[in-house]
């Protein structure tokens, strides 16, 4: 029961993230996360399009290192914005957090898919 929701709500996030196909990445507004635990799961949806972007050849060197630059600083940045709410998936994110989840999902979302 809890891996169905899990994959609807990643389902959920992605057609919210990737459901414009024809907006452009200077119409995507930015969003604002209520916790730690959406960022996240936001950002991990993203990265499974990438993924699967990636694996079929769809991302080239140039932009496949951008994003694995971004994706590595918010790495980062997450995993100190756990430790400082001590585990709480449930506190509100930190500015730098969000703006780095949003910067990748950004730079995710220009992907051709």
């Amino acid at each position: 029961m809890q891996n169905a929701r899990n994959g609807m709500m990643v389902l959920a996030v992605s057609a919210l993230l990737f459901g414009a196909g024809c907006a452009t990445p200077e119409t995507r507004q930015a969003t604002a996360y209520k916790t730690l635990k959406s960022v996240q799961v936001a950002v991990d949806a993203a990265l499974k399009v990438y993924g699967t972007a990636t694996v079929t050849g769809r991302v080239t060197p140039e932009k496949q290192a951008e994003i694995e630059a971004k994706r590595s600083t918010y790495q980062v940045a997450f995993r100190l914005a756990v430790q400082a709410a001590r585990n709480d998936l449930t506190v509100s994110p930190p500015a730098d957090v969000q703006k780095l989840a949003n910067e990748l999902q950004l730079l995710i979302s220009a992907l051709p898919l």
